[in-house]
């Protein structure tokens, strides 16, 4: 699902262990739970050094910031995301950032 353009997919060693745990089930032990939480932090490192992903999260906070303004248009202008209040949700997706499909 999408991963044919992001090439490679990262691996971590703990993975085939938490696969095998959600293959067979059974309780999650402390050591399965330390796994997964380094799994984790080990991906957020990595994510913090994709300009792509940062900037998504900065949008993530900032367009729930702009549309609980009192001026939509201008909210979305000051975070670079136009001059003009969007009519649906397509045209505020359709942006200018040089990333965007």
């Amino acid at each position: 699902m999408g991963h044919q353009r992001l090439g490679k997919l990262p691996t971590h060693r703990y993975l085939p262990d938490i696969v095998r745990y959600l293959v067979t089930g059974g309780t999650p032990t402390a050591h399965l739970v330390e796994q997964i939480t380094e799994v984790g932090r080990d991906a957020l490192k990595r994510a913090l050094k994709d300009p792509v992903f940062v900037e998504a999260l900065w949008l993530l906070i900032r367009l729930p910031q702009a549309a609980a303004s009192r001026d939509f248009g201008t909210a979305l202008a000051e975070i670079g995301m136009g001059t003009q209040r969007p009519t649906s949700v397509a045209e505020l997706v359709r942006d200018q950032r040089p990333w965007a499909i």
